[in-house]
């Protein structure tokens, strides 16, 4: 056997072994999954009149766009949501409508996330509750509820 078939066969043996070896396959259709920092949005205890922050990354797990279409924050007043504009190679906002469905919020591509904040500012002593609703295309979860707590403590 001349040595280019040797290198060959272990060329294509290689390969196939690569894409046996892969780690993670993505399904066809769009899948959600968030990733909560602190996971639940449990900001604990803050003093009043101080501001607390925590992230969402809502990651992409399929081939298809994700099209998040709501995220909803509801419950107490204490709580604010806010979308950062990161500059990222992968921005949170998208830089223009263009392939943004119509009442679409976010457009995530496959393995690509979105990020948002929320911040607790408690304006009295009290323990205070939410909820944070993301509506989208996935497949797995096209409607998605998030608890969020706090507690306002005397400083």
């Amino acid at each position: 056997m001349s040595a280019r078939r040797k290198w060959s066969q272990a060329a294509v043996v290689a390969a196939v072994g690569l894409l046996v070896a892969c780690p993670e396959e993505f399904p066809q259709k769009p899948q959600i999954r968030v990733q909560l920092n602190p996971n639940p949005f449990d900001f604990g205890k803050a003093f009043v009149g101080t501001s607390r922050q925590s992230s969402m990354a809502i990651t992409n797990k399929g081939l298809e766009d994700l099209v998040i279409t709501q995220v909803r924050l509801t419950g107490d007043s204490a709580f604010a949501r806010y979308v950062p504009t990161d500059g990222s190679p992968n921005p949170t906002i998208p830089s223009s409508d263009a392939g943004v469905p119509s009442g679409a919020l976010t457009l995530v591509p496959a393995n690509k996330s979105s990020y948002y904040v929320l911040t607790f500012t408690p304006p009295a002593v009290g323990t205070y509750s939410g909820n944070v609703n993301i509506a989208s295309n996935a497949e797995n979860a096209p409607s998605q509820d998030i608890p969020v707590l706090g507690e306002g403590v005397a400083p």
